[in-house]
């Protein structure tokens, strides 16, 4: 809807020789690149129309030319008061410009950083998780006599090691393995409609329907180009009942595990009973250590859990808090780590509780067990029955044993074993002797621990992402741990910025295309398409354009693009969750849209061009008909 104020000025039915003797003034103007002086300018429009109206006219006489002069005046002052109020407006805007880009470089740098860092934080991560972890000879002790008993779950066995012996049979009859990626690429092409590469990949299948199911999740989901998955399936059930059979006959012993629903490290999450009932006391006192810890109220981190034999790391919310970090300095020591001596006197408690339960006692290959049974039964212990599963499985070092047994005895082919049909390997145990760097001391042992613990706390603070979602985010509409950090400084997750400062690049790419295109639709329309900016003005919106434009660039390759792929894989969970859903924060998406940029400046520049004109009535009327 237009703008404009009523004027006794027809826009469209400015005479052509107003325009034209205009164009030729402005030149002129411009030319001298004065913009001062703007009376005596304007003067000497009059006279090149005077002089335009008499040489037009010279057979009418002055009277004639003068009444005519006094008829096109008005067109005359308008053109030269919009002439000058469209270079005042865009002089005046040059800081604003100036300092949107300055404000939106700025920004993007500290997103860039902030990305730099985590990286780097992600490489120490890396680094410890290849350095063994230090333990204590006591500590060291327990985890190696549990690993040497580990259980392997009937679950566990379904996941992972059946899965495997059967695939391995099928290929050893002559199936094709799917190639390696397609798994992860199968999602991002059923989105992309790349033809060529999705008749690729059905081609590789016994029939273009084959190629389609597999893309689309369908079925062929365990690895394998010509085995359907209820094919595959079947020939699981039927590995687990050669497997259970083994068991049944004693060829391989059975075994139990109490699996703690929150276990203190990966490693104990799976902890081996004798005979279903009996438990290392060691490992009964770990375990009520932890629960002790989580009732007297310290917060719990695992930003090593995929290590299985870290311990988690104890926070005393007390003494953590944004202290931690001043300005630039981060005073490690105040991260609020509980210190590990106070740790191992709450372990040393646990240990005494369990000793005045008075449970029944076996000493097992040198290692004192007690009655789990009793323990539950017991007043006075911290841990409930609700608190675990038990699982049934097989024992690991008797599985192994079948197998070396077979090798050397029955075996006629080779090293390899069968069981029924399936070829059968050796299972590995949870941890190795890499995993585990055994402290003689234990002082220098919790010196390790904190030592790292600190460093990974500290790199912890750069990161932007994780692979888990603090209860709070997630009341907060986060449902995935992509960019769930802020900035430092920030207080809000660097979605949110991202978004912030996807929407300003957006909202002043609009701004200035849009006025852009008004001056020069008004060159257009008003001054015969001639130049009506001064040199100092004249590539400042494009220039301003073209350097918000390159911002976006850097933004999209770096943000949008990897974001997008997420999507498309379905890492980042798309919801409209407020405030910091993905699709509540990037409703159209996470790049800067060039088309719906154009479609956005094409709606708003009259609301430029109407300004513009109005601007040059107010001049005149403030001003009186004579600049």
């Amino acid at each position: 809807m237009s703008t404009l104020k009523s004027s006794s000025i027809d826009l469209k039915n400015i005479s052509p020789m107003v325009k034209k003797t205009v164009k030729e003034w402005v030149k002129e103007v411009l030319a001298a690149n004065r913009s001062e002086f703007r009376r005596d300018s304007v003067k000497s429009l009059y006279k090149r129309l005077n002089e335009a109206l008499a040489k037009e006219y010279s057979d009418k006489g002055l009277e004639y030319v003068k009444e005519k002069f006094d008829e096109l005046k008005p067109q005359i002052d308008f053109l030269a008061s919009l002439f000058y109020c469209i270079n005042d407006d865009l002089r005046n805007r040059q800081r604003e410009m100036q300092l949107e880009v300055d404000w939106l470089t700025e920004r993007l740098k500290r997103l860039l950083m902030a990305l730099q860092a985590s990286s780097l934080a992600q490489a120490v991560d890396t680094t410890f998780a290849r350095e063994a972890y230090p333990l204590s000879e006591e500590m060291a002790d327990l985890l190696w006599s549990l690993n040497e008993r580990t259980v392997r779950t009937w679950d566990e066995m379904l996941a992972s090691e059946l899965p495997a012996m059967v695939r391995e049979y099928f290929l050893l009859q002559g199936n094709r393995a799917i190639p390696w990626g397609w798994d992860l690429m199968r999602q991002i092409l059923v989105n992309s409609g790349e033809e060529s590469k999705i008749a690729a990949i059905c081609s590789k299948f016994e029939s273009p329907e084959d190629g389609d199911d597999f893309l689309h999740g369908r079925d062929f989901n365990y690895g394998l180009l010509d085995v359907r998955d209820e094919e595959f399936e079947t020939a699981l059930e039927s590995l687990l009942e050669e497997v259970r059979s083994l068991v049944n006959s004693g060829a391989v012993e059975a075994g139990w595990a109490l699996c703690p629903k929150d276990p203190p490290n990966l490693f104990m999450s799976s902890i081996p009973l004798i005979e279903g009932n009996w438990i290392d006391k060691k490992a009964l006192a770990v375990l009520e250590w932890y629960q002790s810890i989580l009732k007297m109220g310290y917060e719990i981190i695992r930003p090593e859990e995929e290590n299985p034999v870290a311990w988690p790391i104890v926070l005393d919310k007390r003494t953590q808090d944004e202290e931690a970090v001043q300005g630039v300095i981060v005073k490690v020591e105040d991260f609020g780590i509980l210190n590990k001596d106070e740790q191992y006197a709450i372990f040393i408690e646990a240990e005494e509780r369990i000793n005045s339960l008075g449970l029944q006692e076996r000493i097992i290959d040198g290692r004192v067990y007690v009655c789990l049974a009793d323990y539950f039964d017991s007043t006075g212990h911290l841990l409930c029955n609700e608190d675990f599963e038990m699982k049934d499985g097989i024992m690991i070092s008797s599985w192994n044993r079948w197998i070396k047994e077979r090798q050397s005895g029955e075996c006629e082919s080779g090293d390899r074993v069968y069981i029924g049909k399936f070829p059968a390997s050796e299972m590995s145990c949870a941890i190795n002797l890499r995993d585990i760097q055994r402290i003689p001391s234990l002082e220098e042992a919790f010196g390790l621990q904190e030592m790292r613990e600190k460093c990974i706390v500290l790199s912890s603070k750069l990161k932007i992402s994780s692979s888990s979602v603090p209860f709070d985010l997630r009341e907060k509409g986060i449902e995935d741990g992509i960019y769930i950090y802020p900035c430092f400084g920030d207080d809000e997750p660097i979605r949110a910025s991202l978004a912030r400062w996807r929407d300003d690049a957006f909202n002043g790419l609009v701004r200035y295309f849009a006025l852009y295109m008004a001056t020069l639709t008004l060159s257009v329309n008003l001054f015969e398409a001639g130049d009506i900016l001064f040199k100092d003005l004249e590539n400042k919106v494009s220039l301003t354009i073209s350097k918000i434009l390159t911002l976006s660039s850097y933004y999209d390759d770096t943000f949008a693009d990897l974001l997008d792929k997420f999507k498309t894989v379905k890492k980042l969970t798309w919801s409209d969750a407020s405030p910091y859903g993905w699709a509540a924060l990037f409703p159209k998406g996470f790049s800067v849209d060039l088309g719906a940029l154009q479609k956005a400046a094409e709606a708003s520049y009259m609301t430029y061009y109407d300004m513009y004109i109005n601007m040059a009535h107010e001049s005149l009327w403030a001003t009186g008909s004579d600049l």
